[in-house]
Formats: structure tokens, sequence, C-alpha cells
């Protein structure tokens, strides 16, 4: 490219010979005047070639290449609107020459140059096929060309070409909202931003396919992978970028070492920084192949995602025990949001509801403030920004993010091109060594304050009926799961110590060493009276005396009596309470509840005051439905009594 001041010069000083050959007119020869006699008379050319004595072609579109070493070559073509190189030689009808300076007649017998038209082709070193060449091109001004050539070849054929008027140099074609590959250009139908937290990078797919809203394999188009810190920084040259942070995508053509040009991409945003848009701009080249992009406008965004989690759990030694990533289910967001974005998720197969994450092992709690969202917190630095609990369904644990030691991230984004997807990624070492991993993208689901409240999702036993013994100082000493309650109704009962015949309940407490119901020493059994299965509330046994007659039966080492324990009769020198014992029995939500506890620790003897026993306490807790009873002692239950759905309890055939 020359310099303007160059042109502008060449223009003044052109002007004043101008004037001057005036005075000399009639001496100059000029292919256009008069020929000699005997000779064919010349066509007048005005911005027209003439190929072998032919039609004049008009040139309608001209344009330069400018070289390194000062040399132009020069395209003029009949087809209209041609602007660089690789669009005339599209065309296929252009006259091309080359020359070493464009500034006026070329000395054809010492001076580099070329001419070529359709099958002529004329340069210093084919003249043998020249009878005659003549060339003169003048840039007079960057835009601003005249040129005149006349060839003759020795087989007659002839080549005539004379241009006065504009000459710009090549440039591209504009693009908007298109790319440009191997001088195909296509529109851009689709644009994708998809963000990788996880690697670091962001994907920019321009396709030309419309209606994509996430990447898709094998689709036409520009896909460009790019570092997350490169995205919105200044114009990227690609001569000098790290080929491992910025990788170009299109057809057969891919970046790597050698790759020239430059690359822009960054969010088109309004004066408050919202984003309205994406631009990319796109000039890469490499191994002589060159790909442009342009575009600004509307795009799809969203994140690549694993949606999954991964709970680690420290082993022996202190190193991480393997871990499974689980996928996870759904995403549940509390709705509306209220001053902090509250999030829950777990490894549950499938959830429906934020309470269906405790069918699963593991399940998170997440509470980022609304003004921290869409950014990375980093949990031991900002302790205010967030709430993070972990449940541990199978042990029933909760664990508290906000205890000393947790380190790691959360991470929140919204979809940004205005999606209603969001995207969560934890990465947290609780201090007890527990690390958690998870991260989803996508839609979440939609669920109520009371529903995502931490103290609903937080894991609680499920009730095990059991038999359990402690001993004074209340550690634990026995514990049996009680696989059934059996229930029998005796109208006759007899205590075993006063004689007395009495009628009530007698329930038995199957577990896994009973082998028959009535055996006491593997089965406890207790004995209520009818009067008090309609009890309000906890019958303090001690305090009911002689009105409640009532009757435990179960022999085992930790009790200080194998005959059993029951109410106090000083009358009939029966000494067998406890000083502390308790019993509820009652029907509650379509299910039984029954609770005994005892301490065994109570004056068990007229002739002695003093209280003795094992101190050990004994209780047991059942709930769920009754069994029926197996044993072969009188009982006078209806099969309905089995069956309770609701009110009180079952009729009795007798008694």
């Amino acid at each position: 490219m020359k310099n303007s001041t160059h042109y502008r010069l060449r223009a003044l000083a052109c002007a004043l010979l101008a004037s001057a050959a005036m005075l000399g007119a009639c001496d100059d020869d000029d292919p256009n005047d008069d020929p000699d006699p005997g000779k064919k008379p010349p066509v007048t050319l005005t911005d027209q070639i003439q190929y072998d004595g032919g039609d004049l072609v008009g040139i309608k579109s001209a344009i330069y290449v400018a070289e390194e070493d000062g040399s132009h070559t020069f395209y003029l073509s009949p087809t209209e609107g041609l602007i660089n190189a690789e669009q005339m030689k599209q065309a296929d009808d252009y006259l091309r020459v080359m020359v070493e300076s464009p500034k006026g007649t070329v000395n054809t017998a010492s001076d580099p140059f070329e001419i070529e038209y359709k099958d002529i082709s004329v340069k210093k070193t084919t003249m043998n096929d020249v009878a005659s060449v003549e060339l003169s091109a003048d840039l007079v001004t960057e835009t601003r060309l005249n040129l005149y050539t006349y060839v003759e070849l020795k087989s007659g054929k002839t080549l005539i070409a004379r241009y006065q008027n504009t000459c710009t140099e090549e440039r591209d074609v504009e693009l908007t909202n298109q790319y440009e590959i191997d001088n195909r250009i296509a529109a851009v139908g689709s644009v994708v931003e998809w963000r990788n937290v996880r690697e670091g990078n962001r994907r920019f797919c321009l396709y030309e396919q419309e209606g994509l809203t996430a990447p898709e394999e094998g689709a036409a188009g520009v896909e460009i992978l790019l570092a997350e810190e490169l995205f919105g920084t200044a114009e990227i040259d690609l001569a000098t970028a790290d080929p491992a942070k910025v990788q170009i995508r299109c057809g057969e053509f891919a970046t790597g070492a050698g790759t020239t040009g430059t690359l822009t991409a960054k969010y088109l945003t309004d004066k408050f920084g919202t984003i309205e848009g994406l631009i990319v701009a796109l000039d890469a080249s490499k191994d002589g192949k060159r790909l442009r992009a342009a575009y600004e406008g509307t795009f799809a965004g969203g994140y690549a995602a694993t949606n999954t989690i991964k709970v680690t759990e420290p082993a022996a030694g202190g190193e991480a025990a393997a871990a499974a990533e689980a996928p996870i289910a759904a995403l549940f967001s509390q709705e509306p949001q209220v001053g902090s974005y509250v999030f829950a998720l777990g490894d549950a197969e499938t959830a429906a509801a934020p309470a269906d994450l405790a069918k699963g092992h593991w399940a998170a709690y997440v509470r980022v403030l609304a003004a921290k969202f869409d950014g990375v917190i980093d949990v031991a630095a900002q302790t205010s920004d967030y709430w993070f609990r972990l449940y541990d369904h199978k042990t029933y644990q909760t664990y508290y993010g906000e205890d000393a030691g947790l380190t790691g991230t959360i991470e929140t984004h919204p979809n940004p091109a205005g999606g209603k997807e969001i995207y969560l990624r934890v990465n947290l070492t609780l201090k007890n060594g527990i690390g958690v991993e998870a991260e989803y993208y996508g839609v979440p689901t939609a669920a109520t304050a009371d529903a995502m409240d931490e103290e609903t999702l937080k894991p609680v036993k499920p009730f095990e009926p059991y038999i359990k013994f402690l001993d004074k100082d209340n550690k634990d000493m026995l514990y049996w799961p009680v696989t059934a309650m059996e229930v029998r109704h005796d109208p006759a009962y007899r205590d075993s110590y006063t004689g007395d015949l009495l009628s009530g309940y007698c329930f038995y407490f199957r577990n896994a060493f009973t082998e028959s119901i009535d055996a006491d020493n593997t089965t406890p059994m207790f004995f209520l009276p009818d009067s008090y299965l309609d009890h309000e509330g906890e019958i303090d046994l001690p305090a009911e005396g002689t009105n409640c007659k009532w009757n435990l039966r179960f022999q085992y080492m930790y009790l200080s009596s194998y005959n059993g324990y029951g109410y106090s009769d000083k009358d009939k020198n029966c000494m067998w309470c406890p000083e502390k014992a308790a019993v509820t029995v009652k029907q509650e939500n379509k299910e039984w509840i029954f609770k005994f506890s005892m301490v065994d620790w109570g004056v068990f003897s007229t002739w002695n005051p003093d209280p003795t026993g094992t101190g050990n306490t004994l209780i047991i807790e059942f709930r769920g439905k009754a069994a029926k009873y197996s044993g072969s002692k009188p009982n006078d239950l209806a099969d309905d009594f089995y069956k309770l759905r609701s009110g009180r309890f079952g009729d009795r055939t007798g008694g």
C-alpha cells in the first residue's frame, strides 16, 4: 500500500505534464488516433477490453493487490461489484496485470511484468511467442488507475485494454452475522455459548442451522473454544496466543501452530451491564486457508455440567475412600426467593419433591445470599454469605457447613442468555474430611419454603421397635429389635403373686431370640387391665398403686427378680413394684403406640424396708400394627382387632 502523500504528489506532477504535453499533441502516437497508412484502424477504448479483434468488453470492477516488495497486481473484470482477488478468480473473466512499480510506462524488455487474459499470458520469460507488447500502469492515487496494454502474438492474436477510472485495493467482503471459509459465505442461523466451569473455558458455536440452543455435534458452522480468562478481553492475537487456550474449528480448518489473525469474543451490554447479546469477530489464517466470522446479536447460553453428586468419606489412615458419582434427579429451588437463593439436591434415584431426597444416601442444602448469586463464594473467607448442610440419610447425621474448618467454593450462575436454567457447583471439604462435589445445570423444580426448610430436610431415623437395657450410669447394655407385638385378651388372667383374677390385655414382644411366644425368658410380656387402655397420657404405675394391677414377666440376667414385676399390695404381702415405672398404651395415626420403662430398684420385700435391685433400666417401645397372638393361652379377641384402623381398640368376642 502506498501512502496518500505519494499519490497526491504524483497527481500534481501528472497534471503539469499533461498541460505541457498539449503543446506537442500532434506529434504523439496514441492507439486511438488514426493509424498509419496501410494499417487497420485501431478501435477506441474507454474502460474496455478487446480480445483478438472481437467485441469490446466493458470493465465494471477494478482492484489491486499491493505486495510487500512494492509490486502491484491489477484485476479488471466485466463483472460488477468484485472487491478482491478471490472474487475475481471465481468470476474467471478478469484481466490480470502485474508490474514491479505502478508509475507509468513499463519497459517490457527489462522490467518484470505479467499480462494474463483468457489464453493470453505474457511475461518477461515468455516473449518468444510475442510479436509486440506495450504496457503502462499508473496508480495516480490510492483509488485511481490509468492503464493501457497492447499485446500482439506471433500467431496474430491480439489483446487491447484501456482503463482510466476508479481502482481500489482489494478488501474483504463485509460480513454481517455470517462466516466465510474457502471463499464461501454462510449466514449464521444459531449462536450458542456453552461454559465449562470445571475446565475453565467457554465454547462458542456459530451454526448455519437455525433454532439450535445447545452444542450440536456435526452441525455446520464455526466452533471456538476459549479459555475463561480470555473472554471479554481486548482483541486476541492468534499468532501469540496459547493454542491450548484458543481453539477454532470449521470443517477441515483447525487452528494450531502457525495460525495468524485475531479474535474478539465479548458480551454486548447496556449501560447498566445487562447482557443484551454476544459479539464475535474472527479472522484466522493457517496453511493457506482463511476463516472469517462476524456476529453481533442474541444467543442461546448454557453450562456443561455433569448433573452429579459425589461425597467422599475419609478412610482409615486419612486417605479418601472410593466414592462414585451419582446422578442428581432434580435441583429443588425455593420459590419465591426472598433475600436468598435456596437449593436442595441429592443422590436419590427419583425425586419429585424435596422430601424424596431422603430416599437416597446423601442430600445437600445450599443457601446463597441474593447479593452473592452469580459468582463464586470462598466458604472459608465469606462465612456470612451462605448456609450449607450435608445430610446423611443412612446414619441420620447432619453436617453443618458453618462449622470452622470448611473449605472450598460454592458457585452459582443464571443462564447468560436469559433462560430459566441455573448452574450450581459445590466443591467443599468439611472439617471432618468429608468431601462434597456436586454440579448441576437445568431448570430447578420449584418448592415451597416449608418444603425447603432445613429442619424439614434434616434426616430423622425411622422408629424401630426395641427392647433395651441401660446400666445405672445410663450406658447401653443390650439392644434387641422387636419384630412384632402380639396381643391377646384374657378375661381371667391370674396374678401369680396375689392370685387375683383380672381382665386385661397381654402384650408380647417378639424378637430374634423368641422361640415360643409364651417363654418369658426371651420374650417380655406386659399385662394391663382393661380400664387403662383408654388412659390419657403416660401411666405412672407406682402412683396408681393397686388401682392398676399390672404385671411384667421377663426373666433376664440384667433384672434382679426372676418372678417378674407388678403392682405392690402390702395387705397381701406382695411387694414387686419398682420406685420408677411407667407405661403408655394408645392408638395414634392408625397405629399402636406402646412404651414401658422401669428402673430395677425398689422395696421388693415386706421384711426389708431398704430398696434393692440392679439399678438397670428396662425400656420396651413399639409402634405399629398389632399381630395376632400365636401362643396357647386364652385369647378372646376377634380377628378385626388386628385390623385396627381408626378410633378405639377392637372388639372382643367375650370377657
